[in-house]
């Protein structure tokens, strides 16, 4: 690719999806699903434009793409994006191209009234026709509340009669605990139906004194979820560690062979990062959706204070569930008419040492953690500045890790 010269560009515009006018690169990508001659999949794109940016060719490039679903989980760096880099739609009337950190999980079979399936990794999410699905839980809506906090206010308590029903499945068992405005999200270790008491194989909430189990109010409230003995509502979905396998109840009419289904993430599945000495320039998306990432606590432990920082058990320090996009030392960052959404975790961090970004009619949705953050908790010399935002909008956070806004 280094000795390319402007007579070749018909050709390589043809063969491999690459053209050059006015002095810029344009690739055209297709997903891998739906291959077109003249496009390139997103990951040889991405090899392409590497080759050229170490051939010495530095001229703004473009991404073009087809609608469809992308893999994606990339570091995009200052080396990349050479004197500018845009990711746009090439069809923006029509469903916008989705980058994602996802599975999409098929080859499904029917058995007693379930699907199942099998899946490498256990997702921290169920996308179904871009319906967000419930992990098995009981009580199917609403809470209960507790008996009476055990002897150290933290790692167990009684509940009432006639809540909690027989569990066989505890290898996958997690308490969910709704502190006054956030949660904890710890394994359970134990029940005993004997004394009706529930132990829990961390400390519920943070470490400071105000986050013990009945700190705000004697009978808290809390739910169940991850047993597959609470398999039972239509929209719920179970994984087992063991097996492999998933299983979801479908909803009425639902029909696997003519659905989208995505097994959530990791997050994030983009990051833009430069240096404070070399920062990430002149980088824009338009008509882009980023869905299905996801978050999974390490070791299954979620203790939050707030705005879905939480503590891993180790250390007062207090970090947030990450996004599905997240920028380091950027300048002149677009983000206009995209779409965070469909994901566990959060949606874009413009985090660290960024200027002048704009997020242009962005839209936030879906999402089970915070959908916009900007700059950091406690940095106080890499600070963040220059964020415009306009005619966006910013629904359904904190749908898996509720006190997030």
């Amino acid at each position: 690719m280094a000795g390319v010269t402007t007579r070749l560009l018909p050709l390589l515009a043809g063969l491999l999806g690459i053209g050059i006018c006015h002095a810029e690169l344009h690739f055209q990508i297709a997903p891998e699903r739906h291959p077109r001659p003249d496009h390139l999949p997103l990951d040889r794109a991405l090899e392409k434009l590497a080759e050229l940016r170490r051939a010495g060719r530095t001229e703004a490039a473009t991404l073009s793409f087809r609608s469809g679903l992308y893999s994606l989980d990339a570091v995009i760096g200052p080396e990349l994006a050479g004197e500018g880099l845009s990711f746009e739609s090439a069809d923006p009337e029509s469903e916008f191209p989705c980058l994602s950190s996802g599975t999409l999980v098929s080859n499904w079979t029917l058995e007693d009234g379930m699907w199942t399936t099998v899946l490498a990794d256990e997702p921290s999410g169920l996308f179904v026709g871009a319906k967000r699905c419930q992990r098995a839980r009981t009580p199917n809506e609403g809470y209960w509340r507790i008996g009476k906090s055990g002897p150290d206010r933290r790692t167990s308590f009684t509940w009432k009669e006639d809540t909690i029903p027989p569990v066989r499945d505890l290898a996958h068992l997690d308490l969910v605990f709704l502190h006054d405005w956030s949660i904890s999200r710890i394994p359970v270790a134990s029940l005993d139906p004997a004394t009706r008491t529930l132990t829990t194989k961390y400390p519920v909430g943070p470490q400071a004194a105000h986050y013990k189990i009945d700190h705000y109010e004697p009978h808290p409230r809390f739910f169940l979820e991850g047993s597959r003995d609470f398999l039972d509502a239509p929209g719920e979905w179970h994984y087992d560690q063991a097996s492999k396998t998933l299983r979801y109840m479908p909803r009425p009419g639902e029909d696997p062979e003519s659905l989208r289904i995505m097994a959530a993430g990791r997050s994030p599945a983009l990051v833009l990062r430069g240096t404070e000495s070399k920062p990430l320039k002149n980088v824009r998306f338009s008509a882009i959706s980023f869905s299905y990432a996801g978050w999974l606590p390490p070791g299954g432990r979620y203790a939050a204070g707030q705005a879905s920082f939480h503590e891993d058990g180790t250390s007062h320090t207090r970090t947030p569930v990450p996004c599905a996009v997240e920028a380091d030392f950027c300048e002149d960052l677009t983000f206009a008419f995209c779409r965070f959404g469909d994901s566990t975790g959060g949606g874009l961090w413009i985090r660290r040492q960024c200027h002048d970004v704009r997020i242009e009619s962005c839209t936030f949705h879906t999402l089970g953690a915070n959908g916009l953050m900007i700059g950091e908790a406690m940095e106080r010399e890499s600070v963040t500045s220059g964020v415009t935002g306009e005619t966006g909008t910013i629904t359904g956070c904190g749908e898996r890790y509720f006190g997030s806004v």
